[in-house]
């Protein structure tokens, strides 16, 4: 049943282009501002001396939090197009130290549906500026996300997105046990404008 779900997927991305007359032209642009929740998935702490080194969802010590983005894309054919984003996400964790993160990223969409109805598929690629209690670090991260969305006219329209950030804080020497792999779910409410 998954293997056919699948299938049935990329079936639909593949051939709806084919069928779908583009709405986008080379040189159109997108501008959106979005904000959202920030949900954590996952934190692997690969140096760590504790039988755990891994914490899931609802394990992770930190709370939902919250998240706001500005980008921009500009298309390269009907289908593709580049761009840049950059936000704020922050959480709290469980003794109440706030963590919080600036990505800032290159992004590459393409629009297998498009028109009144959009479905953009993101794969993001850039750093982050990480902070938690005392400490800070650049890291790099990577982001891949997915929505719907709906123009209510030719310039206009609202978005609904979700996706998976990955950010990874890496240390080496003395400090290499606070290694930490993290994973985490942005959900978010977007307005665009289009021309």
């Amino acid at each position: 049943m998954k293997k056919l779900l699948i299938a049935v997927l990329l079936a639909l991305f593949i051939i709806t282009p084919v069928f779908a007359e583009p709405y986008y032209a080379t040189g159109s642009q997108i501008f959106t501002f979005k904000v959202g929740a920030q949900f954590p998935l996952m934190i692997h702490l690969p140096n760590s001396t504790s039988e755990t080194k891994t914490a899931w969802f609802f394990d992770t010590h930190l709370y939902t939090g919250g998240l706001a983005a500005v980008s921009y894309e500009a298309f390269l054919n009907s289908y593709l197009s580049i761009g840049g984003e950059i936000g704020y996400s922050f959480s709290y964790s469980r003794s109440e130290d706030l963590w919080t993160t600036i990505p800032f990223q290159a992004k590459l969409t393409w629009y297998p549906v498009q028109g009144r109805f959009d479905i953009p598929v993101s794969l993001g690629l850039g750093g982050a500026y990480n902070s938690y209690k005392e400490g800070s670090i650049l890291t790099p991260f990577a982001s891949l996300e997915t929505g719907l969305s709906y123009y209510w006219n030719e310039s206009w329209g609202v978005s609904l997105r979700a996706g998976v950030w990955f950010i990874p804080e890496i240390y080496t020497g003395s400090k290499s046990a606070s290694t930490a792999l993290t994973l985490t779910l942005p959900a978010t409410v977007s307005i665009s404008y289009r021309h």
